[in-house]
């Protein structure tokens, strides 16, 4: 008896146990035909967008070139200009199409020069594409923002300049950058004068990128940098460090003198480097009075410097710092010494007992 209503418990139990199996096997199931069904509708449509995309692509691209080519003297559009203009301004407000129009717009911009890339700037000004940009910046989401900014750069929109400025103090160090790309490609050397305000650090990837724009203008054009020198941001600093280098900026001899005395011992090196370059002694002669007060670094850069601007009356000086600890302050001095008092090099080398001595002389001897 006890053993039936064992089977029995037993029974009823496993047919719920059952039951529940099944229900959970049917709901995954379910789930399982609706993710196939979801991602086999999900590759339809980017089959149909990509087709979609692949045809307005065309058709832009067609359209524009028949409006490059349409122009007539005088500063009005032509009749078959402003049918083109008419028709491509049905596609604005869908917010897809205008992306691939954008597009197309900045492929075209790319392969074409000359005056025919001024058509393209009055033509997507006159589309408003512009405000759909500007609106852009208004964006909480800073990766379109710097979208919108990269687009208003490429297409030279003067008039965005009040929005992108105001966008100065933004957190994101990508959208300082994309500004500070757009004042110079919009104005120029005139751009640089957010160095004025600058307190974020430029990185040194900034810095070269800055400079590529910079190279693209006229040198005659560069405004007084020593302004910038004085600045209390270090990174705008080893920047305008660049620019004198680069542009040969004499006349801010004594700014670049006084920066021998920054309390950043980079910015030291970097402006020794510069004053190197344009061959100012009276720096050299100030680093050698002090030269046992310089950092290894700055010490290091004066041996670069003597190289460049050595003379006779660097001998007293040489002599003295010769057995420096450093291997390579004491190379470069024994190979400037070389250069300009070989008999008291001879009488060094020949007397020298210092591994290191011969070791440098060795060397210098293919020299």
């Amino acid at each position: 008896m006890d053993n039936d209503n064992l089977l029995l418990d037993f029974s009823n139990n496993s047919s719920t146990s059952i039951h529940i199996i099944w229900l959970f096997s049917f709901i995954f199931l379910l789930i399982i035909i609706f993710l196939i069904l979801y991602i086999k509708i999900l590759r339809t449509n980017i089959k149909t967008k990509k087709k979609i995309k692949r045809v307005l692509k065309k058709k832009f691209e067609t359209e524009l070139i028949i409006y490059l080519y349409s122009e007539e003297e005088g500063e009005g559009i032509s009749p078959e200009q402003e049918v083109i203009l008419n028709k491509l301004k049905k596609y604005l407000n869908n917010p897809f199409e205008r992306k691939i129009m954008v597009s197309t717009f900045l492929k075209l911009r790319n392969e074409i020069s000359g005056e025919t890339v001024e058509l393209i700037f009055k033509l997507y000004n006159q589309l408003g594409l512009s405000d759909f940009a500007i609106a852009k910046l208004k964006s909480k989401k800073w990766n379109i923002v710097v979208e919108g900014i990269r687009e208003l750069t490429l297409f030279h929109i003067v008039e965005a300049h009040t929005a992108i400025d105001s966008l100065k103090n933004h957190p994101r160090k990508e959208v300082q950058k994309e500004i500070l790309l757009y004042l110079l490609n919009i104005f120029n050397f005139k751009g640089l004068v957010f160095l004025d305000t600058l307190t974020t650090p430029l990185s040194e990837w900034d810095q070269i990128e800055l400079m590529e724009v910079l190279q693209r203008f006229d040198a005659q054009d560069i405004p007084d940098i020593r302004p910038w020198l004085k600045s209390s941001n270090d990174s705008v600093v080893i920047f305008t460090l660049k620019l004198a280098k680069t542009y040969i900026q004499m006349e801010a001899e004594q700014e670049l003198m006084e920066l021998l005395q920054h309390q950043n011992v980079t910015i030291r090196v970097k402006a020794i480097d510069v004053l190197s370059y344009l061959n100012v002694l009276g720096a050299k002669e100030i680093l050698k009075d002090n030269f046992n007060t310089l950092h290894e670094e700055e010490q290091i850069a004066l041996m670069d410097m003597m190289l460049n601007i050595y003379q006779p009356s660097d001998v007293p000086f040489i002599l003295e710092n010769i057995h420096h600890k450093n291997f390579a302050i004491k190379s470069t001095l024994l190979q400037i010494l070389k250069k300009i008092d070989l008999e008291t090099y001879n009488s060094i080398a020949s007397s020298s007992t210092d591994e290191e001595f011969i070791k440098i002389i060795k060397h210098l001897e293919n020299y």
